[in-house]
């Protein structure tokens, strides 16, 4: 997507890749799996509709991955 949704800084085709960025995502589920680790699957279709290049809107991250 654009960059001013994924990252303060501002990139092009000559920065240095892969960056650091964030998406605004709402949480769906949580759950700890069989290590003890806990997991969250978040929506990318709310609030702002952004979807991955395979068309996904729903992905399960580390719980540690999340900022408020």
């Amino acid at each position: 997507d654009k960059v001013p949704i994924l990252s303060a800084v501002d990139l092009d085709a000559a920065s240095s890749y892969p960056m650091a960025g964030g998406v605004s995502c709402e949480i769906v589920a949580r759950w700890k799996d069989v290590h003890g680790r806990e997991l969250v699957r978040v929506t990318t279709a709310r609030p702002w509709g952004i979807e991955s290049t395979d068309g996904l809107v729903e992905f399960v991250v580390l719980a540690a991955q999340l900022s408020a």
